[in-house]
């Protein structure tokens, strides 16, 4: 064979090399890239609309708003603190009260619910709300309830709000003046945020 054959041999593979590393460079920066592009994780609303789908609804007026809870839950309401001077008796919408939410099973009287809302009306709380750091020892942040802006404090309750040492969470916000709070333990945590995918205010 003639050099002048090798040479053309040797073009050919040359050629060959470098389109082969052309094509495998261009795949490795390019191609790659976008098909090992990282997917989305979100949990999807539809689902938590549809575990809540058959709760029950507690509504009230007095403050409009209503949420949903477990369908073998009970709330129940009560009012916490002393009377103001010159009030006699407690009255839904000018009182602060506490909704209890727990399994039906709970005597509520003899043990403290593990998520409840508590409402206080204008004069009782400022607004918009702060965050009650001598209660909780733990981090803070910002998140939206009943499309309403709210500030969050979780992880372990002082001395200051016994039980000392229990890992809980507390939600703070304000409409139309008055005062939200909602409180849930670590372990009731997940029922706890789908009821409060469901709270709304009424209109």
């Amino acid at each position: 064979m003639t050099n002048q054959a090798f040479s053309k041999i040797w073009i050919i593979v040359i050629a060959l090399v470098i389109l082969t590393g052309g094509i495998l460079t261009w795949q490795y920066w390019w191609v790659s890239k976008e098909e090992v592009k990282p997917p989305e994780i979100k949990v999807p609303e539809e689902v938590i609309e549809e575990e809540t789908a058959n709760w029950k609804t507690y509504r009230n007026e007095e403050y409009g708003f209503e949420i949903k809870y477990p369908t073998d839950w009970k709330v129940d309401s009560s009012f916490p603190g002393r009377l103001r001077p010159g009030q006699e008796d407690f009255q839904p919408g000018i009182s602060p009260q506490v909704f209890s939410f727990a399994p039906k099973e709970i005597d509520l009287t003899e043990e403290a619910s593990e998520i409840s809302i508590y409402v206080a009306p204008p004069g009782y709380f400022t607004c918009p709300p702060g965050i009650p750091i001598d209660c909780i020892s733990g981090q803070s942040g910002e998140i939206i309830v009943g499309e309403i802006k709210a500030m969050f404090l979780e992880g372990k309750s002082t001395k200051y709000c016994p039980p000392e040492g229990r890992e809980v969470k507390e939600i703070y916000l304000c409409k139309s003046n008055n005062y939200f709070r909602f409180y849930t333990t670590k372990q009731k945590e997940e029922i706890f945020n789908q009821m409060l995918s469901t709270f709304r205010f009424l209109e």
